[in-house]
């Protein structure tokens, strides 16, 4: 079966659903205050994923950070029952077009070293390894996972 959804920007009244889609998502998630702080920054902005249907509030986000020549993934998430099904190709290529758009030539991000399903999706956008940084995700089981630290560069 086809997931039918559409992206649309970040609204205040997505804060909620999309901090416990967070929570489920991430073992180190963002709280409500930190959200709603983030999303008030005028260098952040993010887009959501919705189903056609609206049986749930949103399937997935992503929220990015844009100064100047350089942009930041700061976070992506979607739904466990949505993945791959599109849903996070469209909110990156949704992102991108913006980031671009307002003169940024560089994205980073930061995927946990684990998290094959996320290095395989941003290298579907080209995102080169330029780093990596030991210990720095913390598991629910306590030990410590690095981060690879990843670019996309504007072509």
């Amino acid at each position: 079966m086809t997931l039918n959804f559409r992206i649309i920007p970040f609204e205040l009244n997505h804060l909620e659903a999309a901090c416990v889609l967070h929570r489920v998502c991430l073992e180190e998630c963002w709280s409500l205050v930190t959200l709603k702080e983030t999303m008030a920054d005028s260098t952040v902005t993010g887009f959501t994923a919705v189903p056609i249907v609206l049986s749930d509030p949103l399937i997935g986000f992503i929220v990015v950070r844009i100064i100047q020549e350089e942009a930041e993934i700061l976070t992506l998430v979607v739904s466990p029952y949505s993945r791959r099904q599109g849903v996070g190709r469209a909110l990156i290529k949704e992102a991108i077009n913006v980031i671009y758009s307002k003169g940024a030539q560089y994205i980073y991000l930061e995927v946990a070293e684990n998290n094959v399903a996320a290095l395989k999706l941003y290298s579907l956008f080209e995102a080169e390894k330029y780093g990596e940084r030991s210990g720095y995700y913390s598991s629910k089981q306590g030990y410590k996972e690095a981060a690879i630290l990843l670019k996309i560069k504007k072509n």
